[in-house]
């Protein structure tokens, strides 16, 4: 039975690639679909039995790293339950009638592709595979968006919250490395206890790159352009993704990261004012915005902000085992109506400076210029240069791909046989 999580997982992923490939009648995709949901739900539910009993099925997959488990501690599999549930109760929204240039099996595809990755990653054992998942995880995400509003926002937008997310987790990765590098081992339990001899100006680093990736899978400001997109998305998709799927990996990587804040006061204290001010905002913003739909985007948001505020405290364990059920009803709450095309700065100063002055807008005022002048201005203009030099590379090459890929074949050709000969002789 300890296989049971691995069979989840494989599950979903197997599920997703199959719905991808789908090319069959739509009512036949949802009966399908639903099925799916709920036999995977009761496979969720049976983990329960299974809470703290050790590592499932272990494999290798680098020669000199420790094998790769997945792990059944109590936290990791209560998640794991609540991510398929849900998945199975934003079912209903998720297989409505996509909008026409969507197609249905290509979104519970992604969606269960997501669920899968999403499993792996709250319960494997080692950093640097979770690592890998969150990869995955953040590219599925994204093609969700892709799908239902590329026709209003192309490749631009794509591009730009990928590189925010790259960022983030680049900062992650060299936190993991500097963990490696002081405790020998990609073993996240060994890694947490061997980093908690350490001084706190050893993890600081660390923990500073940790901040940075759960920060944008929060969607907290000034780093929440992406938060404020999904408002543009269906209630179905912005509770999977937005309430779900990204947002319960950054607040798990701060439950396993808060051992290695104690005694690192500058870290707790940063984590503690930002989500105060965090918390503020979005709830002045969740209040004073005219459209619904960013109304809960901002009630996300500050939601997200209370993880900072009550971690290393007693209330973080209600908070986390709450997060999923929370997020998920104030996506589903949402009045049935469709998003629209958001502008991609989290705020507009100029509409702002029309208003009457508070503490809170000059909040606003702050995090609109970080993240509308600095952090998105940098995003569009180096998504734009990525899609410039692709262009410019495909135009030069367009005609000449075929003789170029016969000279290499050639060139391949030439070096095996003077080395054989070289052998040979």
């Amino acid at each position: 039975m300890k296989d049971l999580l691995a069979i989840l997982t494989l599950a979903n992923i197997g599920i997703g690639l199959a719905l991808l490939g789908w090319r069959g009648r739509e009512r036949v995709t949802i009966c399908l679909a639903r099925a799916a949901s709920l036999a995977l739900a009761f496979l969720a539910v049976l983990l329960l039995w299974q809470v703290d009993r050790g590592l499932g099925t272990s494999w290798s997959w680098v020669p000199g790293i420790e094998p790769v488990s997945l792990d059944l501690s109590a936290t990791g599999v209560y998640l794991v339950v609540m991510t398929t549930g849900s998945l199975v109760l934003t079912l209903h929204e998720l297989i409505e009638r996509p909008r026409p240039q969507s197609g249905l099996a290509s979104r519970l595809g992604l969606a269960y592709l997501l669920c899968g990755f999403v499993v792996a990653a709250l319960t494997v054992n080692q950093f640097l595979v979770r690592y890998a998942l969150l990869e995955v995880i953040i590219l599925c995400g994204l093609f969700i968006f892709v799908v239902e509003m590329e026709p209003r926002s192309g490749n631009l937008r794509f591009w730009r919250r990928y590189l925010q997310f790259r960022a983030s987790d680049v900062a992650l990765l060299l936190g993991i490395l500097w963990l490696y590098h002081s405790t020998g081992t990609f073993v996240i339990k060994e890694m947490v206890a061997g980093a908690s001899a350490l001084t706190s100006a050893q993890r600081l680093p660390i923990l500073l790159g940790g901040t940075l990736a759960a920060w944008v899978k929060l969607g907290l400001p000034p780093l929440h352009g992406w938060l404020l997109d999904s408002a543009a998305l269906t209630r179905g998709t912005q509770a999977w993704v937005a309430g779900t799927a990204w947002p319960v990996l950054g607040a798990y990587l701060m439950y396993r990261l808060a051992p290695l804040t104690e005694g690192v006061e500058p870290i707790r204290a940063f984590w503690l004012i930002s989500g105060v001010l965090i918390l503020s905002v979005a709830l002045y913003k969740s209040i004073r915005s005219p459209q619904i739909a960013e109304r809960t985007s901002w009630g996300l948001a500050a939601h997200g902000a209370i993880m900072p505020i009550l971690v290393g405290t007693p209330a973080m364990m209600p908070y986390l085992l709450t997060f999923i059920p929370i997020r998920a009803g104030l996506c589903l709450l949402r009045p049935r109506k469709e998003g629209r095309e958001l502008q991609p700065f989290a705020m507009n100063p100029r509409a702002l400076a029309s208003e009457p002055d508070s503490w809170a807008l000059v909040l606003a005022q702050w995090a609109a210029a970080i993240e509308g002048l600095v952090l998105e201005g940098a995003n569009r203009r180096t998504a734009r240069l990525i899609l410039q030099l692709g262009s410019a590379f495909r135009s030069w090459h367009s005609g000449r791909l075929r003789r170029y890929v016969l000279w290499v074949c050639a060139g391949l050709i030439a070096l095996v046989a003077a080395t054989w000969l070289m052998l040979v002789r």
